[in-house]
């Protein structure tokens, strides 16, 4: 990488003086320093957030540890933003595929896979999940769930534009979050 070529986030004072890559590699290891402090700082809070959300044993399909793992250290880190979005997106998606996947029936004719991805590009997130339940694809549970995923991801959103800090909803739309993907995506699914 070029040091010139970097995208410089906060324009900070030493941000903006590199000038060579012995500045560069001073400006990562001030970085690196300040995350590590963030971290020490937090640390009875990371480790309480690891411990609240390890008693909780989910089983899920191998193919989606990969991001869960990614959700679960941001989660442990304390970035709730950034797993209530990420949760919402993912949540998305996997309406969508769950749709895809699925045998729907509908006036005693099966809906076919090119319906199916018109569907998915046509409904927003509320209606397509509004759309799975009344197909029988989802419970009535589970729905909410999903309403609930999307509305906080929503309000999230919101918040943010505004300048609001998000709290206390993350473990939550986690949980929500890891039931469906157990429920709809486990090994057995």
């Amino acid at each position: 990488m070029n040091y010139k070529d970097l995208l410089i986030i906060g324009k900070s004072e030493t941000a903006l003086s590199i000038k060579s890559k012995k500045d560069l590699c001073k400006y990562k290891t001030t970085i690196f320093n300040s995350q590590l402090a963030e971290i020490r700082k937090n640390k009875s809070n990371i480790v309480d957030r690891i411990i609240s959300f390890r008693e909780s044993v989910y089983e899920i399909d191998n193919k989606y540890h990969n991001f869960l793992e990614e959700i679960l250290k941001i989660y442990y880190l304390g970035y709730d933003y950034s797993v209530i979005i990420a949760v919402g997106s993912i949540t998305e998606e996997l309406c969508k595929a769950l749709l895809i996947r699925e045998r729907i029936i509908i006036n005693n004719k099966q809906v076919s896979l090119k319906e199916k991805q018109e569907l998915t590009s046509s409904l927003s997130q509320k209606k397509l999940i509004d759309f799975l339940s009344m197909a029988s694809i989802v419970d009535d549970k589970i729905r909410g769930n999903l309403h609930e995923i999307r509305s906080k991801r929503n309000k999230c959103m919101h918040d943010f534009d505004k300048g609001k800090k998000t709290t206390g909803h993350s473990k939550k739309v986690l949980n929500l979050f890891m039931n469906f993907l157990e429920k709809y995506f486990s090994p057995q699914k």
